[in-house]
């Protein structure tokens, strides 16, 4: 969603006309929903295949979990989880808007997303509003903190390196793990059908998009023509 609204708005201040501002967008936006297609399709196709003459395969698939296992994969996931906040002070601060920024924040963005889809995906009889939320969410955070980060640096409130970093696993972590686009495109692969059934898919489709575009150019939009951010003024490449 940012970059498609980056291109439309020629965020980036290339020396070209409007109208290659609409292809970029439109390009990208097509290329993001066709490999997202393609990728499901392939996966699909390569999951047809019968391997249950494989022995390997069918061991797998007579495997049971046990609870005291899965308790212990779930207290082992928290204890990783935790790891990351003293590899974020021992590691090299090089480090922090490179990854273990983003590590911090990366299972409150997955919790909150598979809690979304769990609990609101059922309550429509067609269309997954919890995934929808989620997504609308993810690039709401993602304007915001990408407008922050560009604020002009000798604004009013400058933009600290602290804040910076902060922000970049925001964007990285939080907006990136709350955000899916596998997800979606499952969910519009089961809407796709003839008549209404297509209709639906494409509706979804279609509003999921412009719900993101529109978060944009609101929040977005907004810190651009309003407050100033620029693209060249990115925090990051000051640090």
């Amino acid at each position: 969603m940012l970059d498609v609204f980056l291109a439309f708005s020629n965020g980036y201040a290339y020396d070209r006309i409007w109208i290659y501002d609409i292809m970029d967008g439109l390009t990208r936006t097509f290329v993001t929903f066709a490999v997202s297609l393609c990728g499901l399709s392939l996966g699909l196709h390569l999951a047809s295949y019968d391997l249950s003459h494989n022995h390997f395969v069918r061991q797998l698939g007579k495997l049971h979990i046990s609870r005291p296992l899965r308790l212990f994969l779930v207290g082992a996931s928290l204890v990783i989880y935790l790891l990351t906040i003293p590899m974020y002070l021992v590691l090299s601060p090089r480090f922090r808007p490179l990854a273990t920024s983003a590590l911090l924040y990366s299972f409150p963005g997955t919790l909150t997303r598979h809690l979304l889809g769990t609990q609101l995906n059922g309550r429509h009889p067609y269309y997954p509003i919890g995934t929808l939320l989620a997504n609308a969410l993810a690039t709401a955070f993602l304007a915001i903190f990408h407008a922050l980060q560009r604020l002009p640096p000798a604004g009013p409130g400058p933009i600290t390196a602290l804040s910076c970093v902060v922000l970049q696993g925001l964007i990285d972590g939080l907006c990136g793990c709350l955000s899916t686009v596998s997800t979606f495109a499952v969910e519009v692969r089961a809407m796709q059908g003839r008549g209404r059934d297509a209709r639906r898919a494409w509706a979804y489709a279609i509003g999921s998009w412009a719900t993101g575009q529109i978060l944009m150019l609101a929040i977005l939009g907004g810190t651009t023509w309003g407050a100033g951010a620029r693209e060249a003024f990115w925090c990051v490449a000051r640090l």
